[in-house]
């Protein structure tokens, strides 16, 4: 059975955690807050980064869930001149908020990660008789450049 953190469940584990982050010796953390500094080792390898990826991912979200909802405010806006211009039969004003709601639709598409930005290119290797197969035919066309031919040669070698 293992034992639970003492660091987890100490009283002042927040002020703690930011001494850690402030890089503090652990030893003056220990004496501060009355824990061995074995604890405070074994937290901060166990929980603390643990802790704060958790706190950014807390904070993304939170910026995310503001910017998603400044989109929307303004979106209602557009959809609001939207409407005045097509009562209005002003097809100018139409078109310039068509063109807003496009772009407001692009914003919310980027933010929830809908748009991809640029080419992705994914090469997959499914066996390691494929890739040297691979290697070979691209050390043989490089054949008539000798030294981009060498630097490949040198850099794959870097690499295994």
């Amino acid at each position: 059975m293992t034992r639970a953190c003492t660091i987890c469940s100490h009283s002042k584990r927040e002020a703690l955690e930011r001494a850690l982050i402030a890089l503090e010796p652990y030893l003056r953390v220990a004496k501060r807050y009355k824990v061995s500094e074995t604890a405070i080792r074994r937290h901060k390898e166990a929980h603390l980064f643990a802790t704060l990826a958790r706190s950014e991912k807390a904070r993304d979200a939170l910026r995310l869930e503001r910017l998603l909802e400044r989109v929307a405010y303004l979106d209602e806006k557009v959809d609001a001149v939207f409407t005045q211009a097509e009562t209005a039969k002003d097809p100018g004003l139409t078109l310039k908020a068509v063109r807003e709601a496009r772009g407001d639709t692009e914003l919310l598409a980027r933010l929830l990660g809908e748009l991809q930005e640029g080419a992705t290119v994914n090469i997959t290797l499914a066996t390691s008789a494929e890739w040297v197969a691979l290697r070979e035919k691209i050390v043989a066309v490089l054949e008539p450049f000798p030294v981009a031919r060498s630097a490949l040669i040198e850099a794959l070698k870097e690499k295994s």
